[in-house]
């Protein structure tokens, strides 16, 4: 479908329609809306919007034109079948920025200011560091569908949960799965996907210090293990290799022990190195087997 949806794109450009396909103007309906229909947010500040032209193809000619990319209801209807489209008032921007304020990156921060287009998840967490946009040709449509416009069917429960309820378990959980889609999806988005676990895996190392005492260190370090699949993701298995070293085997909380052998092995199987795979493979679950294949194959 979301082939034809872009084929559509390039060559219909004056048909009329009976739906109304507006942006909603609602952040917090419109994150309602994404969890409830798998959908990733597509959002842009309201005066960008207005200001803001993209090409398209005139139907039956080979030419182009600008058209608005707020009232035009050929792309409004193609950004609805793939996101939720939202555009939001500037009045709501000190707001917005004192909810992120100190807790997420300079780029994180850059981007969340500057006029270009978010992709954000149904929490709110902008994915994107990218817009596929120049001032020349417009946006590239096809590579924006085929890259973030995620079915988010993969992080249901994860994603209801923690709109039901932030603590540790649903911070670390949602991250979690947030890596494993990364194991899923194409190279395109895989630094992304890793950034954006990287805020829950944050968000529960903040939860964690809240937890009793005796728990603290457990939690953090189980946090801090997770954060190390993006030297797996990233084929750097030596990088890998020497993090795991420092955490070193007798210092990792038992309840840690199956997170930490599954990074080990990983590590290696990614080296081929087969006798340190054999070190550590009757340490590790099938299912996690499985999930090392992914990466392999990946890589």
């Amino acid at each position: 479908m979301r082939k034809i949806v872009v084929s559509l794109f390039l060559v219909v450009y004056s048909f009329s329609f009976a739906q109304d396909y507006e942006w909603m103007t609602s952040l917090s309906f419109a994150k309602k809306l994404a969890l409830a229909q798998d959908k990733m947010l597509f959002v842009m500040w309201e005066g960008a919007a207005l200001d803001f032209q993209t090409l398209i193809r005139v139907e039956g000619l080979s030419r182009r034109e600008y058209v608005s990319i707020l009232d035009n209801e050929v792309i409004s209807e193609i950004l609805w079948e793939n996101f939720v489209p939202v555009v939001i008032s500037e009045t709501f921007y000190e707001d917005l920025l004192s909810e992120i304020e100190g807790k997420r990156s300079t780029r994180y921060i850059d981007k969340f200011n500057d006029d270009s287009v978010k992709i954000m998840d149904a929490n709110g967490n902008i994915l994107n560091s990218r817009a596929y946009f120049n001032e020349e040709f417009g946006f590239n449509w096809e590579k924006i569908l085929k890259t973030y416009a995620i079915n988010t069917k993969f992080l249901r429960e994860e994603l209801k949960s923690y709109a039901k309820k932030q603590n540790f378990v649903t911070a670390y959980r949602l991250a979690k799965k947030y890596l494993d889609l990364a194991i899923v999806r194409n190279k395109d988005i895989e630094r992304e996907l890793i950034d954006l676990a990287s805020i829950y895996i944050n968000e529960a190392k903040g939860f964690a210090k809240s937890e009793a005492q005796n728990q603290q260190a457990i939690l953090l370090q189980k946090c801090n293990l997770l954060s190390q699949f993006e030297w797996a993701l990233r084929d750097k298995p030596k990088k890998l290799l020497r993090v795991l070293k420092d955490f070193g085997e007798e210092g990792v909380a038992s309840a840690n022990k199956s997170l930490f052998n599954l990074l080990n092995f990983t590590a290696y199987a990614l080296l081929k190195n087969t006798d340190g795979m054999e070190a550590w493979r009757s340490k590790v679950s099938l299912v996690d087997l499985k999930k090392v294949t992914l990466i392999m194959n990946k890589n």
